[in-house]
């Protein structure tokens, strides 16, 4: 009974959550992926693959093996998926179903990245003046 509440508890904390949350095995095997993680796999990543290098590309996957071997928490990182769409990626070590497992976060900001460079603009024409 405790894990049938801890199971439900998980979800109804991850799955409304306002980022994409995947989770991998520790052989890179897709174990979970909340709402907002198979909207973004489909759209974004447009992949079929369960697996962490078929669902990222090279750089991405790069970016993710290094904060896994990083094993701290990491400076604010980036990844840029299709269409100029950017996000923010945190990887944090779990247990999911009892095994050990890593949880990577996704935040879509490519609202504020867009805000950021035009006031990074604004700001360099008004220098000019």
């Amino acid at each position: 009974m405790d894990i049938e509440n801890s199971q439900r508890n998980f979800k109804n904390i991850v799955d409304p959550s306002p980022a994409a949350i995947f989770i991998f095995s520790n052989n890179d095997e897709l174990q979970y992926l909340n709402t907002l993680g198979k909207e973004l796999l489909k759209n974004q990543f447009k992949s079929s693959s369960t697996s962490l290098d078929g669902i990222f590309n090279k750089e991405q996957y790069t970016v993710i093996k290094h904060l896994e071997k990083s094993n701290s928490d990491a400076p604010y990182i980036e990844i840029e998926a299709n269409n100029n769409t950017r996000f923010s990626i945190k990887l944090v070590n779990i247990i999911y179903n009892d095994a050990p497992a890593k949880l990577i976060s996704l935040t879509d900001i490519t609202l504020q990245y867009q805000f950021n460079t035009q006031r990074r603009k604004q700001t360099l024409s008004w220098r000019k003046k």
